[in-house]
């Protein structure tokens, strides 16, 4: 070896130089010896490198561990708070780069409620007596974002320095979580004690270990009550064996129970009922009580009672009615009826359910029973006695009149339709009767009126041929006047012989034809009167017509003869209204030379204003006369 020939020849030259006197055996020993010296610190030499690569290893592992660690780890001055080193999740916790945060003071890491004086508050604390403590807190990023964290911070000493190290757990998810769970449970345990069904959670015996408040006011125990009490304690005995079984299914199974039925005794020992449901609670996979609602169904079923005792009472007042019930889809199908409609359309109960309408009608009825559901269900209003004829299952023809209202669901659509069906075949047969009789009598009562029209014509032709060889003037006058009043008796049968409605008239027909056969009878005298007739829409039955008649033509006649001597010119008018109360007014007037003041119509000795003033009071009716420009007269009736 190089090293060991250079010592060997050092000591040869020292000790040769220096002590001549030493033997070669006594070098050769001293050479052993330095020989084993230099193997020695060979050998610690070895040992050292060998030290310092297992040093820089492990330096190398720590950091790449410190540098991939999942949370963030940050070493800062003890004394000045100033970061000393960061790894890559502390940076990415506050969304900065490495660089950013070595040599920045610790206070950049927190929003400034956190700061206290010179370092965070957590700072402080984990110098303090939370020291290995894990603390919560808040960072900042560098958006200003706030973070929820945890920090676990010691203090260590490197090379001569103390340095506090803090691992930054992100625990802003877990915080939202849990503020989320805080935020539910309070939601549904409002839901819980404020619902207004009894909420219970038992043990697997059946005894109660929460109720909400609904339990208190529904059973009248108090919680405290409640809680611990078994369940059976407020049923009657006999139920007991009914609700274990019930529960029991519910343990071995693991199916919930709905809609359970329960005669329970409240605490002030009213007999109630309740609905409830029950499920399983489980911790994991094992069963280890139940969980469930109660719901207080007592007047409901009291009301299910009612109409249960309602209903069988109304069945029976169906069934022994005459008319027949039923009520049907919307396309018209039977989903119910009673006895009734069975008898009258000779069909059984079996074979009427689910019929359509349209297989017991013709196809006239069927159409016409179709457009009146379709209008109801169109207008919501009910539709009264329709006749419709009916094909019975035997083939017999009946007559029927129904009665249509709509059948509405909750929310107020229409579901289908029901009524009542009359049998008015024989109803319908004697209105054919009466009809055919009162056609037969009409023809005959038109047959009459144009018989007394026709006799009426006769005897007012004779006057007319018999007032020809009268030279008398006041006899021919007379025999005028007396055809005048049979001819105007005689158009009121004619009307009503050609008139559809033999009880009413036409009177503005009637009157124009009055009035033109007057004027037509006294010739050349009324060449220069003019003449209006104003009446519409006036009917009058024959009772009133023949006598207004008379007064029209014995006041126009008057006119005629007496309001225009000399060929004065003038107008007459005939005029007739109806009020909304039903009075009638007939109004005739001219623009003549008027009724003699001195005179009284009503104490005239002329046949003309006494047969006036009796058809007046024979109609009911009163008079008034109205001298100024010419004659007025007012009839109201």
């Amino acid at each position: 070896m190089p090293l060991e020939r250079y010592i060997i020849a050092f000591y040869f030259r020292r000790y040769k130089m220096k002590d001549k006197e030493k033997t070669k055996k006594q070098l050769i020993d001293e050479l052993a010896k330095l020989r084993q010296r230099i193997t020695r610190l060979e050998e610690l030499e070895a040992n050292l490198r060998r030290t310092e690569e297992v040093l820089r290893d492990s330096e190398e592992r720590h950091r790449k561990l410190f540098e991939e660690a999942q949370d963030g780890i940050i070493l800062a001055d003890a004394e000045t708070g100033v970061i000393v080193d960061c790894n890559r999740a502390a940076a990415e916790l506050v969304g900065r780069d490495q660089s950013e945060l070595i040599g920045q003071h610790q206070r950049i890491l927190h929003p400034p409620h956190e700061v206290n004086e010179k370092f965070s508050k957590t700072f402080k604390k984990h110098l303090g007596e939370s020291e290995g403590k894990i603390l919560e807190t808040q960072v900042i990023t560098r958006t200003g974002e706030i973070k929820e964290v945890a920090i676990k911070a010691n203090t260590l000493n490197l090379n001569g320095k103390k340095l506090l190290q803090g691992i930054f757990h992100d625990v802003t998810e877990r915080k939202r979580a849990e503020e989320a769970l805080r935020e539910n449970e309070e939601k549904y345990y409002g839901l819980f004690d404020n619902s207004t069904e009894f909420i219970y959670i038992l043990d697997s015996k059946g005894t109660f270990v929460e109720v909400n408040r609904a339990a208190e006011v529904l059973t009248g125990y108090s919680k405290s009550e409640l809680i611990g009490m078994n369940f059976k304690d407020y049923i009657p005995p006999e139920y007991h064996k009914r609700v274990f079984n019930a529960f029991h299914n519910v343990f071995t199974t693991g199916k919930p129970l709905q809609d359970f039925p329960l005669e329970v005794i409240v605490k002030d020992g009213i007999k109630k009922y309740f609905e409830i449901n029950v499920g399983p609670l489980r911790k994991g996979e094992q069963i280890i009580g139940f969980h469930g609602c109660s719901r207080d169904v007592t007047e409901h079923k009291r009301a299910e009672g009612k109409l249960r005792e309602s209903e069988e009472k109304y069945r029976t007042i169906l069934d022994n009615i005459e008319e027949g019930y039923y009520e049907v889809t919307l396309s018209g199908n039977f989903t119910f009826f009673n006895n009734s409609l069975c008898r009258m359309l000779n069909y059984s109960k079996n074979e009427l359910m689910g019929m359509n309408n349209q297989q017991y009608m013709d196809e006239k009825s069927t159409k016409r029973i179709y457009e009146i559901f379709n209008k109801v269900y169109k207008t919501g209003r009910p539709s009264k006695r329709v006749e419709f004829q009916i094909i019975r299952k035997d083939r017999v023809k009946k007559y029927g009149e129904i009665s249509v209202s709509p059948i509405k669901d909750s929310k107020g659509q229409p579901i289908g339709f029901r009524g009542i069906v009359r049998d008015i075949t024989e109803r319908k047969l004697a209105e054919d009767k009466i009809k055919a009789s009162l056609e037969e009598k009409e023809v005959m009562l038109r047959e009459i009126h144009h018989r007394v029209k026709n006799n009426m014509q006769i005897m007012s032709s004779l006057l007319r041929l018999q007032s020809g060889k009268i030279k008398d003037k006041k006899t021919l006058e007379i025999f005028k006047t007396s055809q005048s009043r049979i001819r105007s008796m005689a158009f009121i049968h004619e009307s009503l012989y050609k008139s559809e409605d033999l009880a009413r008239i036409d009177f503005s027909d009637y009157t124009s034809r009055v009035t033109t056969h007057l004027l037509s009878l006294y010739g050349t005298r009324t060449a220069h009167i003019n003449y209006k007739v104003e009446v519409k829409d006036v009917f009058l039955d024959i009772n009133t017509a023949i006598p207004c008649g008379l007064i029209i033509n014995e006041l126009v006649t008057n006119s005629l003869k007496h309001a225009f001597p000399d060929d004065r010119r003038g107008e007459i008018l005939v005029k007739m209204r109806v009020d909304k109360r039903g009075k009638h007014t007939l109004i005739v007037k001219d623009t003549g030379i008027g009724f003699p003041e001195r005179l009284d119509f009503r104490e005239t000795e002329t046949l003309g204003m006494q047969l006036v003033t009796d058809l007046v009071i024979q109609i009911g009716g009163s008079i008034k006369l109205n001298r100024e420009g010419g004659t007025t007269s007012t009839i109201v009736f």
